[in-house]
C-alpha cells in the first residue's frame, strides 16, 4: 500500500512539473514574440530548473542570450560579431522560430548596410580623385548626396565623418578657386587697361607725329595762295586779294602714316595726303608744297603776313 502511495505521489509529481515547465516555455516564447528577451530568459531558467538538462529550453535560452547580443554588437557597430552571433543562432536547430526570423531580418538589414557602405566608399573614394582634379561643383553634389542619406547607425559613423571633412576640404577649395578667379580677373583688367592706355597713347602718339607733319607753312603749287597749318587752327591767304580763311581745328585724326582727316569748327572734314617724305600735301583744293614761312609770305610783298 505504501509502495502504491509512492508511486502515485511520484507520478502526481511529474505531471505537476511536466505543466510547470510547458507554462514557463510558453510564458517564455509569448515573452520572445513581444521582444521582452529579459523576462523570456527568466522563464526558460525557471523551465531548466524543472527539467535541468532539457535541450529545448537549453536552445531557447541560449538563442534569447545571443539575439540581445547580436542586437548589442550591431548597435555598437562590431558588425563581424553580429553577423556571426547570427549564424550561431541560426545554426541551433531546436529552437524558436521567432527568434531566428528575427535574426535573419537583422542579417539582411546588416548586409543591406554593408553594401550601401560600401557604395558610399566607393563613392567618396571618387569625390577624392575629383577633388584632386578640382572638379568641385560635381564633387560636392556626390557628397551632398550621401549626406542626404539616413546615416544615424554607428556603422555610418566613419563614413559621415569622411563625407563632412571632404565637403570641408571641397569649401576650401572653392574657395582658394574664387580667389584665383578673382584675382586673375583683375589682373586680366589690369593688363586690358594697361593695354588699352598703352594704345591710346600709341594713337595720341600718331596722332600728334601726324598732325606734326601737315603742320608748317604751305605753298600752292601754281597759285599765289599759301597757308599755315597748326594742330589748332588753319589759315590760307591768296596774295593780292582779300581772299583770307581762318578756321578752328576741332580734331586731327590719322588714318594712315600718309593719310590724315582734319575737322574744323563748323564740321566740316578734309583729307589731307602727304608725300615726297611729307613735303607735299594733297588736298580737295589742291597740292601744296611745303615752305618756309619767309617764302610762305614771300608772295604778299609785305603787304599781309601768314601768323
Amino acid at each position: 500500500m505504501l509502495l502504491l502511495f509512492a508511486t502515485m505521489f511520484l507520478i502526481l509529481v511529474g505531471c505537476s512539473n511536466d505543466a510547470a515547465y510547458e507554462e514557463a516555455i510558453e510564458e517564455g516564447l509569448s515573452y520572445i514574440e513581444e521582444t521582452e528577451y529579459l523576462l523570456a530568459e527568466e522563464s526558460f531558467e525557471k523551465a531548466l530548473e524543472l527539467k535541468p538538462d532539457d535541450e529545448y529550453a537549453t536552445n531557447l535560452l541560449t538563442q534569447t542570450k545571443l539575439i540581445q547580443q547580436a542586437y548589442e554588437q550591431f548597435e555598437n557597430e562590431e558588425i563581424k560579431e553580429a553577423l556571426a552571433t547570427i549564424e550561431e543562432i541560426i545554426e541551433i536547430e531546436e529552437g524558436s522560430e521567432h527568434i531566428v526570423s528575427r535574426v535573419e531580418e537583422l542579417q539582411e538589414e546588416i548586409e543591406a548596410l554593408l553594401e550601401k557602405l560600401e557604395q558610399f566608399e566607393a563613392s567618396l573614394d571618387e569625390v577624392e580623385q575629383l577633388l584632386e582634379k578640382e572638379e568641385v561643383e560635381e564633387a560636392t553634389q556626390l557628397i551632398n548626396n550621401i549626406l542626404e542619406e539616413e546615416l544615424e547607425h554607428a556603422v555610418f559613423a566613419q563614413i559621415k565623418k569622411r563625407a563632412e571633412s571632404l565637403l570641408e576640404e571641397a569649401q576650401r577649395i572653392q574657395e582658394r578657386m574664387e580667389k584665383e578667379r578673382q584675382e586673375a580677373e583683375r589682373k586680366a583688367a589690369e593688363e586690358k587697361a594697361r593695354k588699352e592706355a598703352e594704345e591710346k597713347a600709341r594713337k595720341e602718339a600718331e596722332q600728334k607725329k601726324q598732325a606734326a607733319n601737315i603742320t608748317g607753312y604751305w605753298l600752292k603749287v601754281d597759285e599765289d595762295l599759301s597757308c599755315h597749318v597748326t594742330t589748332t587752327y588753319m589759315t590760307c591767304a591768296l596774295a593780292y586779294s582779300d581772299f583770307i580763311t581762318y578756321d578752328r581745328i576741332t580734331n586731327i585724326h590719322p588714318i594712315s602714316s600718309t593719310e590724315v582727316e582734319v575737322t574744323t569748327e563748323d564740321g566740316h572734314t578734309t583729307l589731307f595726303t602727304l608725300s615726297n617724305n611729307n613735303n607735299t600735301l594733297q588736298t580737295p583744293g589742291g597740292t601744296f608744297n611745303r615752305v618756309t614761312k619767309e617764302a610762305a609770305n614771300a608772295i604778299f610783298d609785305g603787304y599781309y603776313e601768314l601768323d
